[in-house]
């Protein structure tokens, strides 16, 4: 129990760092009072209601409970609504039906909610409207506009104070009829026809478009942030110069019209993924930027390439590099150089990398000679793929996050590696586990993945993925108390009370397991079984969200059971 002598402010600022469903057992469990009245006003502030998620961020709210909320003259008031309806899954219609009869019964209690962000239909948001003033809805996402729907379309009801709207539109009229409202600051638009010009708002901020032709008129003087997908962009394309933020994703832009593009000369961040760029040497970048991203562009080669001075971040991934002796980096904070391809990169004991870098992400590329590359001490988070021994790789010493992927002919054994007790995550994958002290006090997140032999977890780890090619290792592991998520290919017949969240990849549905008490999340897959018999599972009541592959009647069973005990 918290003292009865600490100022209101101090236990509310306790309380941002409680998850939301622990806070809703402890406010359960108090008496009326001072206490009370602050956990329900931290509990309540920001709310979602709509089908069982897995987001643990996200406080799932009952009909039951907005109804009690709405029965105090005096108490904790919602702030933000995050309202989410699926119109197409027919167990949740009566719970939508629930709410929209609860809406009409309680206007006053709705209307006074600061803040609605929603994402569903048009046919949900109008039957709302109907009931009650949609003023205080300031996002929505997800409405679709189907050929089918266009005498609905013409009257789509656009809360007055909308200031972010994302849809798509596949219908054959202008998208015009939306009337956008002047509040709008984030709009995105997927359109797949010809739909005419849109009139952007005048204040829009950031505008995000996948269309193959231009659908807008012209570009909002304050416009921030534009992002445009599978559009094709002439040499000439006029950029407005209030932009900071540029996103030109697959949209075949070449070598020859990037080099003749006018970028906005207070440019921040550029993303130029995914087109045929070859090369971006000559390319007049901004002295402002401070982030790029060319991945997926069939580059080559950047040795000869002149970067901003003030690039911070750059995004190298899934090119056709094979070096990177000869660049001349920039004072680097994040490095990726990460590839699918089958060009690799071998050696990095010859890269002069800034030694200003904090994050390097080289997955892929089967690297030869990290023993004998040096890198920065200033790095904390590092990614590698290794084909030498473990005894020989060597790490800087505030690493807080490693992933390395052993090649199988390194024959890698973990106990030999010499690893910082710095490192908060731990991802390891293809090598031979023994039972030993891993000597990480910090550890808080482990992967281990493709291993033989056995293994022991540290006390501190709170979250766990563990793939073992052999049943045995499963058959004598000890899982911590203090572990709140694990997800592993078998299933062990006992897990600590402390978990909330478990998947399982290969479930098997004839072994007795006793779920933990304060489980809340549980995914569970065949693998090499036949589906998941849903009537032999007895699950804890704590249980929020499931998915399974079930035989169909008892999938449907379970999930209504969920949803009534919301």
């Amino acid at each position: 129990m918290l003292s009865p002598f600490l100022p209101p402010e101090v236990v509310l600022n306790i309380f941002l760092y409680v998850p939301a469903f622990y806070l809703k057992y402890f406010h359960d469990g108090l008496p009326t009072g001072k206490l009370k009245d602050i956990v329900a006003f931290n509990l309540y502030k920001s709310v979602y209601f709509g089908p069982p998620t897995p987001d643990e961020s996200l406080r799932r709210i009952s009909i039951e409970e907005l109804r009690e909320l709405a029965r105090q003259d005096s108490g904790p008031r919602i702030k933000v609504l995050i309202l989410e309806e699926i119109d197409d899954i027919g167990d949740y219609k009566d719970v939508f039906e629930s709410f929209l009869q609860f809406v009409g019964e309680n206007p006053l209690f709705m209307a006074e909610i600061p803040v609605v962000h929603y994402k569903g239909s048009t046919i949900f948001l109008t039957k709302y409207a109907s009931r009650l003033t949609v003023a205080n809805f300031v996002s929505w996402k997800g409405l679709e506009l189907y050929a089918s729907d266009i005498s609905s379309t013409l009257n789509i009801v656009v809360p007055s104070n909308l200031a972010e709207l994302k849809f798509a539109n596949e219908a054959n009229t202008y998208m015009a009829i939306l009337g956008f409202p002047s509040t709008l600051r984030k709009l995105a638009v997927f359109a797949n026809v010809d739909t005419g010009k849109i009139c952007l708002p005048a204040h829009l901020e950031e505008f995000e478009c996948m269309s193959e032709i231009q659908i807008w008129d012209e570009f909002p003087q304050g416009l921030k942030k534009l992002s445009l997908l599978q559009h094709c962009i002439p040499p000439e394309f006029e950029f407005t110069d209030s932009l900071t933020d540029l996103s030109l994703r697959s949209c075949s832009i070449r070598h020859s019209g990037l080099t003749r593009f006018v970028l906005p000369q207070n440019l921040k961040k550029l993303t130029l993924s995914h087109n045929p760029l070859g090369s971006i040497d000559r390319v007049n970048f901004p002295d402002s930027l401070e982030d790029l991203d060319i991945s997926g562009c069939g580059i080559s080669s950047l040795a000869d390439v002149t970067f901003p001075p003030l690039l911070e971040k750059l995004q190298v991934s899934d090119n056709v590099l094979t070096n990177l002796d000869n660049v001349d980096f920039p004072p680097l904070k994040f490095l990726d150089v990460s590839t699918h391809s089958t060009v690799f990169i071998t050696s990095m004991s010859k890269i002069k990398f800034p030694t200003t870098l904090v994050t390097l992400c080289s997955s892929g590329q089967p690297v030869e000679d990290w023993s004998n590359t040096k890198l920065p001490e200033s790095l904390q988070v590092l990614t590698i793929m290794a084909s030498e021994r473990a005894a020989d790789l060597r790490f800087p010493k505030c690493l807080e996050k490693l992933r390395i992927l052993f090649l199988k002919s390194s024959r890698a054994v973990f106990a030999d590696l010499k690893l910082p007790k710095t490192l908060v995550l731990l991802h390891l994958q293809n090598g031979k586990c023994l039972d030993f002290d891993w000597n990480l006090p910090l550890l808080k997140k482990m992967y281990v993945k493709g291993i033989v032999g056995s293994i022991r977890i540290p006390d501190t780890v709170e979250e766990l993925e563990l793939f073992a090619r052999d049943y045995e290792v499963y058959q004598n592991l000890t899982l911590p108390y203090g572990l709140e998520s694990v997800t592993m290919r078998y299933l062990i017949t006992r897990y600590p009370e402390t978990l909330h969240t478990l998947k399982i990849t290969n479930f098997d549905s004839q072994l007795e397991v006793e779920w933990p008490s304060r489980l809340r999340t549980l995914y569970l897959s065949p693998g090499d079984y036949d589906d998941v018999n849903g009537s032999n599972l007895k699950l804890p009541r704590t249980l929020e969200f499931l998915k399974s592959e079930f035989d169909p009647e008892p999938e449907w069973r379970l999930q209504r059971l969920l949803s009534a005990r919301s």
